[in-house]
């Protein structure tokens, strides 16, 4: 019987294996004026420097505008990409510092 070797083979992930805490973030509404609404909290999973993934973020729509404020930064301008249930894909209008987005990443001191 021969014996099959495989090399540079990965199996998926088959549980959550990420055990940071998550960020919480502060979002505003923008309206079409560009007022603002209620602040509503969220969930930040994800992050990229062109934009982030919202959890438990209520109902949100495609295109709608946002403020995100996170951790040690100003209110970031964000519309909404996609949105599913709770959680909600947000493209930023402008790409955010790679530091900031390093200081938000599982083990950040």
């Amino acid at each position: 019987m021969a014996t099959r070797v495989m090399f540079n083979r990965r199996e998926a992930a088959l549980v959550e294996q990420r055990h940071e805490a998550r960020h919480m973030v502060e979002c505003v509404r923008l309206t079409a004026g560009g007022e603002t609404e209620e602040p509503f909290a969220a969930v930040l999973d994800d992050i990229s420097s062109f934009g982030c993934r919202l959890r438990d973020a209520g109902v949100l729509a495609v295109g709608e505008r946002l403020w995100v404020r996170l951790p040690g930064a100003p209110p970031i301008v964000a519309s909404v990409a996609w949105a599913r249930d709770a959680a909600a894909g947000c493209r930023f209008a402008a790409p955010i510092s790679q530091g900031l987005m390093r200081s938000l990443l599982p083990g950040a001191a």
